[in-house]
């Protein structure tokens, strides 16, 4: 038996952990060895699956009342969130990528494209196409050209935490909508130092770009970017931008 998806079910009581464990068999997953009590008021129990799994998501409906469980499925427009700044905003985890389980993309969750390909030696793509988002997205420097000593072939890159931002938004949007991420972002860039770079309309800001300020490369990049995918949006919803940055 070789189970290919891992997670786990948190319940406040027996019987709730009894209602959410028959929802998730009913999703194709099984229980995992025995449930245990974390706390005095949480129960856990791991639970896994040998082959694909169709696990709903709580989402608000748009009219903000109540919640309901939908399936995921691709979205019929986008809140967009532009991600930009330094290593702490992007793929910059030195931990081994899990995406089957913990890392595992959602149809919901998308990013622009910077790279020529969606992952190393995957499909090709062009500059803002609208691809999945993973754990390692395509900001202004590239990581998924490293990797853990131990990783495999699926398991490329370092770890950021734009998709897992992401999945905490998926439960107060729309179910019809997703989440369209523009990763921008450059480990060691400032906004007094660093090279400047240059700009292209058609590759974005080059690696070489480290420095912030209006009309250079990094904002131009962001800018443009930004711009791109509330035009490719149907409904043009930005959910916020941000800037993460730790110096100047």
């Amino acid at each position: 038996m070789a189970f290919k998806h891992y997670d786990v079910v948190r319940a406040a009581s027996p019987s709730d952990l009894a209602k959410r464990l028959t929802q998730k068999l009913k999703e194709g997953w099984q229980p995992f060895g025995s449930p245990v009590a974390i706390t005095p008021y949480t129960l856990m129990q791991a639970i896994a699956a040998e082959g694909d799994v169709t696990t709903p998501v709580v989402v608000k409906p748009s009219d903000g009342e109540g919640a309901v469980i939908s399936t995921t499925s691709n979205p019929e427009y986008y809140f967009v969130v532009a991600l930009a700044g330094q290593s702490n905003g992007m793929a910059y985890g030195e931990g081994l990528p899990l995406p089957e389980t913990y890392d595992r993309p959602d149809p919901r969750i998308k990013q622009l494209a910077r790279r020529s390909t969606v992952t190393p030696g995957g499909a090709s793509c062009n500059y803002n196409d609208i691809i999945p988002a993973d754990h390692c997205l395509h900001d202004v420097q590239d990581l998924s050209k490293f990797s853990h000593p131990k990783a495999s072939a699926a398991q490329y890159g370092c770890v950021g935490q734009g998709l897992h931002i992401a999945k905490k938004l998926l439960p107060f949007i729309p179910a019809n909508a997703g989440i369209l991420l523009v990763p921008c972002c450059r480990g060691g860039s400032a906004f007094l130092a660093g090279d400047e770079g240059t700009f292209s309309e058609s590759t974005g800001a080059s690696e070489t770009s480290a420095r912030w300020g209006v009309d250079k490369p990094l904002y131009k990049d962001l800018l443009t970017r930004t711009q791109a995918a509330l035009k490719a949006n149907p409904k043009k919803y930005s959910a916020c931008s941000g800037l993460d940055a730790g110096r100047v």
